[in-house]
């Protein structure tokens, strides 16, 4: 998770290679952002357009209430449980944007696909369908607590098109094992044993639980095309996207993803977007680990 890392509050491009005679964006650009007064003020725009009861954030945020966990309604109909040890991850996503390339959205059309890889406890998925109500959302949650939290969330909206699976994704069938450093029951940090050996030696119990290969998942939920693929995944994105058939990127496209250091000459921000370049993907980058690409049109 990107643990308000990212300070995303408007875009603009530099180019970083490639052919710009070929095509209307650079094949590779570094995301750009406003000076922090600007980044502020859409912040805060942000939670006003999207929710209904925004005081109810600000007021946890102050210290003004005494629970840990608030219910936050869009004006889109939404309801979302914010756990407080979680708001980071849900202020990263709702009033940064920071999985939001202007681009990928301007592609995205009003009933897509939406695959959620490293779900969380649903904060992207949700804001997807916020953004676009009438999406086909699938979460992949491993962590048992993330998804019980995830459940609950699910439970708050059956008007969603919105399935959950306890599963992690991975770069083969078969069961996995999840650790978690923190070893707190809600977190952004677990990853696969097999992806960091040496944390995972160091991180304590985990839990095994199913993993599944992008080609398995688009053949068992019989997915014909992905139109927006998130991964946030603690390095596994490395071993799911080089191990998935060149050919199924056809099928998927946007991505956007956050990259992890992990061991490998190819397992880097780098490495892979110059290997999704070569699928066919437009790329930019923002602080170097968070990539958007999309698919030439």
């Amino acid at each position: 998770m990107l643990q308000h890392r990212l300070r995303s509050g408007g875009f603009g491009l530099s180019n970083r290679g490639g052919d710009g005679n070929r095509h209307s964006t650079p094949l590779k650009a570094k995301v750009q952002y406003p000076n922090r007064l600007v980044r502020n003020a859409r912040r805060y725009q942000r939670l006003f357009l999207a929710f209904a009861n925004w005081p109810l954030y600000l007021a946890m945020k102050w210290g003004w209430l005494r629970r840990r966990t608030i219910l936050m309604k869009t004006r889109s109909g939404l309801q979302i449980e914010v756990p407080w040890e979680l708001h980071h991850a849900f202020k990263d996503i709702f009033l940064y944007h920071t999985y939001v390339h202007p681009s990928i959205l301007a592609r995205l059309p009003e009933k897509p696909v939406i695959l959620d890889v490293g779900g969380n406890v649903g904060f992207f998925s949700l804001f997807a369908l916020h953004l676009r109500p009438l999406a086909q959302c699938l979460t992949f949650e491993p962590v048992s607590g993330n998804f019980a939290q995830l459940q609950k969330n699910r439970n708050g909206n059956p008007q969603a098109n919105w399935r959950l699976f306890r599963a992690a994704v991975a770069g083969a069938d078969g069961t996995v094992r999840i650790c978690s450093p923190s070893g707190r029951s809600l977190v952004t940090d677990a990853f696969i044993q097999s992806v960091h050996e040496t944390e995972a030696n160091r991180s304590g119990p985990g839990e095994e639980v199913e993993a599944r290969t992008l080609e398995t998942i688009f053949a068992q939920e019989n997915i014909r095309h992905c139109d927006w693929l998130k991964l946030d995944c603690e390095g596994a994105e490395y071993e799911i996207l080089y191990r998935t058939p060149p050919a199924l990127f056809d099928r998927i496209s946007a991505i956007t993803m956050e990259t992890h250091g992990a061991d490998g000459a190819r397992n880097n921000a780098g490495a892979l977007t110059d290997y999704l370049e070569r699928l066919g993907y437009d790329i930019w980058l923002a602080d170097d680990t968070v990539v958007y690409a999309l698919k030439h049109a």
